[in-house]
């Protein structure tokens, strides 16, 4: 008897240094001598934060916390999460980030609550949850990143929600889309990035106010349909809607604020039409197309602005190509790539094209390019290798350059020099005196000379 009273004093004793170290800790003086009766005030100085003791896995906190932040981040050997005193709890960012064991969440207040960015992030076994109020959340960002176990999240947001990036990002079982109120939001990017079994949503999307929509149905691979989507104030669209490979159409989208269409559609593979687009102050469209195999048919766009279309058209099948203005273009790199149904491209016009490596690559139909100016591409770099490499149905080109090292580095790229008769592809009219100068050739053994660069055989 007096063995297992010994035992409960020592283990009363450890709690209290336990305790004492916690409170230390959370920076409240304590000293040895204190009693133990002391021991609730001292926690009761802790303003604003909350109080974590383990002893024996048992969690000590009370109902005046109003911060669960990191309150059991990372604790991977946490099975459970008991029901807490939240009345007051402003802030449960991280809560149970990385808590990969836990398979339900249990019911509790979430009134005073204003942020719960990556509360569950990373609890790839959660799949049970009671109706979450986040009527004053404002930041919901990565909450749900990475819970692939969860089919439905059934909450309840309000006006003030202003962020949502990656909230349910990684979320490959969700198949039922949750109700978020977008009208305030701003910042949307990757919401619904990689939810592979997400197959419909609303008519409507009210995203009136949100200027980034990046990557918002990145990877939503069983989307078949969206009938509306706001983007009137979105200045990015990057991978909107990339890798949804069951998307047969895209609604109207209101782009004029746009700057950033990056592999927009890219991997779209059964889209058929695109959309019309407004370029008003877009700046890149690399990648737009990218993927898009059954689509035939080039759209109209005004392209006088764009500076970036590296692989804007690579794998679709168009057979045409519009004469668009390509006057503010620098980087063109593989834009035209495997491009299998192209036979003619027209002028270009490219005047300050400084990259544009493998831009025409594997397109094994192209028999004339009737326009390309050459004349900022950088010597010192690679960017312009294998410009024309498997193109070896092409017959014709005509490039423009002002200067004769440059357009010897793009004739380099062109294939098949051995036993190839370069007069029968090379139109250089355009160029410049020096340059033609340049490219003048003796032909008394059958040799194109470059002065002071290299030879091309030729027939």
């Amino acid at each position: 008897m007096a063995n297992k009273l010994l035992t409960k004093l020592q283990g009363i004793l450890d709690s209290k240094n336990d305790i004492k170290f916690a409170l230390r800790e959370k920076g409240v003086s304590i000293s040895d001598t204190d009693p133990f009766s002391k021991y609730p005030s001292k926690v009761m100085e802790i303003n604003n934060r909350m109080s974590i003791i383990y002893h024996d896995m048992i969690l000590v906190i009370t109902e005046n916390f109003t911060n669960f932040e990191n309150l059991f981040k990372w604790s991977n050997w946490v099975t459970n999460i008991p029901g807490l005193p939240s009345e007051n709890v402003t802030t449960m960012k991280s809560m149970c980030e990385g808590c990969n064991l836990i398979t339900e969440f249990p019911d509790m207040s979430f009134d005073s609550v204003e942020t719960t960015n990556s509360m569950f992030k990373g609890c790839s076994k959660l799949s049970t949850m009671p109706t979450l109020n986040l009527s004053n959340v404002s930041d919901t960002s990565s909450m749900f990143e990475n819970c692939s176990s969860i089919t439905e999240a059934t909450i309840v947001t309000s006006d003030k929600l202003k962020k949502t990036t990656s909230m349910f990002s990684g979320c490959n079982k969700l198949t039922q889309y949750p109700n978020i109120n977008f009208k305030n939001v701003t910042e949307a990017s990757g919401t619904f990035r990689n939810c592979s079994s997400l197959v419909t949503i609303p008519n409507t999307i009210n995203t009136t106010n949100c200027t980034d929509l990046s990557n918002l149905f990145y990877g939503c691979r069983k989307l078949k349909a969206l009938m509306s989507i706001d983007t009137s104030s979105a200045t990015t669209l990057k991978a909107l809607f990339r890798g949804c490979n069951s998307l047969i159409s895209v609604p109207t989208l209101s782009t004029s604020k746009c700057v950033d269409f990056e592999s927009m559609l890219q991997d779209c593979s059964a889209i058929t039409t695109v959309p019309e687009l407004d370029f008003t102050n877009a700046k890149i469209i690399s990648h737009l197309l990218d993927g898009c195999s059954s689509i035939t048919e080039a759209p109209n766009w005004d392209t006088s602005n764009i500076t970036h279309a590296e692989g804007t058209f690579m794998y679709t099948s168009i057979s045409e190509v519009p004469e668009y203005d390509w006057t503010n273009l620098t980087h063109g790199a593989d834009m035209f790539s495997n491009c299998e149904n192209i036979t003619v491209i027209p002028n270009l016009n490219t005047p300050n094209l400084s990259v544009c490596k493998s831009m025409f690559y594997n397109s094994k139909n192209l028999t004339r390019i009737e326009g390309i100016d050459v004349s900022k591409i950088s010597p010192n770099t690679t960017e312009y290798q294998d410009m024309f490499l498997e193109c070896d149905a092409l017959e014709y080109v005509k490039i423009n350059s002002t200067d004769s090292r440059r357009l010897i580095l793009v004739l380099e790229t062109l294939p098949s020099f051995e036993g190839f008769d370069l007069s029968r592809v090379c139109d250089i009219s355009d160029c410049s005196d020096d340059v033609k100068n340049a490219v003048k050739s003796d032909i008394t053994d059958g040799l194109l000379l470059i002065p002071n660069c290299w030879t091309i055989k030729y027939k």
